[in-house]
């Protein structure tokens, strides 16, 4: 049986999990307790989850990690531990592979598959911006939002057919559908049911991928929910 390793550090602390293809499923989920310090606590995590299972590194069949959108440090943590695993695997001549899924568009395809209908999953990164993951079942499309923008930039998210999941709440979005009483109310994810419907939608997708499709997904280009301390101080001087 394929088992893959999946890593998620983008929103919530550091959350590692074991699929199992050949439609086994999730195997296995392990979580910090709290949001901080994930490059601490990442590697202990995999090595628990790993022994507990006794499942050794070079049996693993591949490595998905979530790029994003999340936070700046939250993902360059996960991506970083993800590239350093895969390159200690492969001088083990592993037959692993890698690839960097967003795991709020792989919610959004799990979930428009498993309703039948197109699916809306939105995440805050301010009182007013973030992101959201549409989809039909296909794979998500991936957009930066406003609330002050949304039904002219995006108003097909406003049709009576498309269900929206908004992960945390988000009080200035929720407020901007409800001024339209034709549709049903949007659903409310917790942060750390996110992170592990999110792992278990990454697990789904990649567990039915050919070598083609990994290799498509092999990049790690990060999506941040905001730039950096650094950078946003930055941005302000100019």
């Amino acid at each position: 049986m394929a088992v893959f390793l999946l890593v998620d550090t983008s929103i919530f602390g550091a959350t590692v999990g074991l699929f199992g293809g050949d439609n086994a499923g999730v195997i296995d989920i392990v979580s910090s307790d709290g949001i901080a310090d994930s490059a601490r606590l990442l590697p202990s995590l995999v090595d628990r989850i790993l022994e507990r299972n006794h499942i050794a590194l070079s049996a693993l069949s591949g490595l998905i990690v979530s790029r994003g959108p999340g936070s700046f440090t939250g993902i360059r943590v996960g991506i970083a531990y993800a590239l350093g695993l895969f390159e200690g695997l492969s001088g083990q001549k592993s037959r692993g592979r890698i690839a960097g899924l967003s795991s709020l568009g792989c919610i959004a395809e799990t979930e428009a598959r498993a309703r039948g209908q197109r699916v809306a999953v939105f995440l805050s990164s301010t009182k007013t911006t973030g992101y959201v993951a549409v989809s039909d079942g296909t794979r998500a499309e991936l957009k930066a939002v406003d609330c002050a923008t949304i039904r002219v930039s995006m108003p097909d998210v406003f049709s009576g057919g498309l269900q929206w999941i908004v992960i945390g709440g988000w009080g200035e979005l929720v407020a901007t559908r409800a001024e339209m009483d034709t549709v049903v109310p949007p659903e409310v994810m917790t942060f750390p049911d996110t992170v592990r419907r999110g792992i278990t939608a990454m697990g789904r997708i990649a567990a039915g991928w050919g070598q083609d499709q990994w290799s498509e997904n092999a990049r790690m280009d990060a999506i941040y929910l905001r730039k950096s301390s650094v950078e946003e101080k930055a941005s302000t001087r100019v």
